[in-house]
């Protein structure tokens, strides 16, 4: 998937956002022509609202092949608090209950929602680096679906197979993500078996990167690989 931001990724970081350890990736299919208007909603009014109650937006996206689809992701300090946050914002936020309506009328489907963990170090979302005039243009995100692919021997296949074949390239992931398995404590997650590389560059030649270094796999479901056993050595 290659995203463009709606506005500059984590424009606010704070104390709180550098302790997430907990992720949302949400995509959203819109009905046609209603991307801009979500988009417009959510940033008057479902930005600082969530995360004055815990709920921190880290960055929201259009999807650049295709125009009906809106991306967007969100952390917590962890799963305790998640769905405190999240009925604090949904039960009760002023600012949710009066748009909420107008919200959802641009939507087709918003159960495509993945819960997630670092893979292994912090992700960088709120780096200072990511914030300046020179952070990348263009973010790709690239899920791998595992199925029954042991997830640790894929996240060594990533880190000394995939990943230098994108640093050389001049993409650097910044965040490295795998399924959350703890049980989910709040309705509307879908979850599986998966790993999610988000990165970021400039727009060129280094877009192409992250679909030439994906194993040779079957497709899998909503932009993502879905990996067979003979993807990777044993």
């Amino acid at each position: 998937m290659s995203l463009a931001l709606t506005g500059p990724l984590m424009q606010t970081p704070t104390e709180n956002t550098a302790e997430n350890t907990v992720f949302e990736l949400r995509q959203y299919t819109l009905y046609g022509g209603k991307r801009d208007t979500l988009i417009s909603l959510f940033e008057k009014n479902f930005i600082e609202t969530q995360d004055v109650v815990g709920a921190h937006v880290l960055g929201t996206f259009r999807d650049l092949d295709d125009p009906d689809r809106f991306v967007w992701l969100r952390g917590f300090r962890d799963m305790q608090t998640r769905p405190q946050a999240l009925e604090a914002f949904y039960g009760h936020s002023p600012a949710w209950l009066a748009h909420k309506k107008e919200a959802n009328a641009t939507m087709v489907d918003s159960d495509n929602i993945l819960l997630l963990r670092p893979a292994s170090s912090p992700p960088q979302l709120q780096s200072s680096a990511l914030n300046s005039s020179a952070s990348p243009a263009i973010y790709g995100v690239t899920i791998y679906y595992l199925g029954d692919v042991d997830e640790r021997q894929f996240a060594d296949f990533f880190v000394h197979a995939l990943l230098p074949r994108l640093n050389a390239s001049g993409v650097h992931p910044i965040a490295v993500l795998t399924t959350d398995e703890e049980p989910n404590n709040f309705p509307g997650c879908l979850c599986g078996n998966t790993i999610v590389s988000f990165s970021g560059w400039r727009a060129g030649p280094a877009r192409m990167i992250v679909q030439l270094s994906r194993p040779k796999c079957g497709p899998g479901a909503a932009g993502g690989t879905k990996l067979q056993k003979p993807c990777f050595p044993p």
